[in-house]
Parts: structure tokens; sequence; C-alpha cells
């Protein structure tokens, strides 16, 4: 079905996501998830939560635009994204298995 898809669609469907970072930028939606990942280190019950927060700053990462409002960012979310390695119940990907 994507493979079908012309150059034209492909291109609106790449505006409409860059509207959307945008908007969720405007929003302070990066303070939010910010402040949110901050809260999942106080409480050990809220750590499997965090790494929903974390695919989402994966996604701005993954954009220009969202990789430089967390560069900029005054919050440090790179600090709080840092910390979640501390989390003692994630499941990493191991390359040998």
């Amino acid at each position: 079905m994507f493979s079908q898809m012309t150059l034209k669609e492909t291109s609106t469907i790449a505006r409409d996501l860059n509207v959307y970072l945008e908007d969720f930028l405007a929003a302070s939606g990066l303070t939010l998830l910010t402040e949110l990942l901050n809260k999942c280190h106080l409480q050990y019950t809220l750590e499997q939560p965090a790494l929903f927060f974390l695919y989402a700053l994966r996604a701005l990462l993954n954009s220009p635009n969202g990789r430089a409002a967390v560069l900029q960012d005054e919050q440090h979310v790179l600090v709080s994204i840092a910390r979640a390695v501390d989390f003692r119940d994630f499941k990493c990907k191991n390359s040998e298995s």
C-alpha cells in the first residue's frame, strides 16, 4: 500500500507531520514530555510508562526541528533521557541474541 503512494501523497503526509510537530512544540509538548519522564523517576511503578515517553522523544530526535528543540531545551531533557538508563525494569535488545 505504501509503495503505491504517489509523490504528491508522500509530500502531503510529510507536510502534515511537520505541521503536527510544530504545533506540538508550540504547545509546550517537549516540556510536558520532560516533566512526565522526570515523574517516572520518582516511583518504581511509573518506570514502564516512561518507555512510551522515550519513544515520543525518539520520534522528536528523528526530525530536524524536534532535534533542535531538544538541544535548545532549558529543562535538560537530555539529562532526563540519560537518567532513563537507571530504570530497573526495561528490556534492551541485544545484538548477540
